[in-house]
């Protein structure tokens, strides 16, 4: 689901991705048994707006349901509003898994930055925007792969400004 200011879908105007210093103090207040920050590549590739931070799932919980459970958590934590869960107890490997590509691509990233958090350029939404997020994963580029709920869930953790009143651009997990 999308929202529009005018004709154009955009971001919030307060929404711009935070420094990697920032990001990594504000999981380390949720998460404080992650160390290390993960190696930081430039420049940024076509289409990505910044460079994120995002623990690996492994280091947070031991599935990947769990994992985005705790950060869940952690998001009503850090919202005066908090957030419904339609899928409480839908979070199981029958009904959420991670899609091929993108596992692979979080295993190689893991690999080479050997770190509990890894650093990965990406977007929040905008190079895809108005797009099923069924077209979104048909037209990927080469080196771009979909986030999870886990890992879009970290980033609003970091961005709490990016779907702060339901008025922005909406973002889905492919």
């Amino acid at each position: 689901q999308t929202a529009q200011s005018g004709n154009q879908f955009d971001y919030p105007s307060d929404y711009q991705v935070k420094p990697l210093v920032e990001q990594h103090t504000l999981l380390l207040r949720y998460f404080p048994q992650l160390r290390d920050r993960g190696a930081v590549f430039s420049p940024l590739p076509r289409g990505a707006e910044g460079y994120f931070a995002i623990p690996r799932w492994e280091k947070i919980a031991p599935t990947y349901g769990e994992a985005l459970e705790k950060v869940f958590a952690a998001l009503n934590n850090s919202r005066s509003g908090k957030i419904h869960n339609y899928r409480d107890g839908k979070l199981g490997p029958n009904y959420l898994r991670e899609e091929k590509q993108s596992r692979m691509m979080w295993e190689r990233l893991a690999s080479q930055q050997g770190a509990d958090i890894i650093v990965v350029p990406a977007q929040f939404g905008m190079f895809h925007s108005g797009q099923s997020v069924r077209r979104a994963r048909e037209s990927v580029w080469e080196n771009e792969f979909g986030l999870g709920a886990y890992h879009v869930a970290i980033m609003l953790l970091t961005h709490p400004e990016r779907l702060a009143t339901g008025n922005e651009l909406w973002v889905y997990a492919p």
